[in-house]
């Protein structure tokens, strides 16, 4: 995955968290924790890119 493939900084991940996201509802309560804790990692991530422009 290159930065051409994207015009916005992490929009893959951004596809990714949002993903994760609908999953939430399938999963019982006791994995919520785990998947809200990647989904934290990875806007992590996709706030520490730099900024295409």
């Amino acid at each position: 995955m290159t930065e051409t493939m994207s015009p916005i900084a992490g929009a893959e991940d951004l596809t990714e968290i949002l993903s994760a996201l609908d999953t939430l509802e399938a999963l019982p309560v006791a994995e919520h924790v785990t998947v809200l804790e990647s989904i934290h990692h990875a806007l992590q991530a996709v706030l520490e890119e730099p900024e295409n422009e």
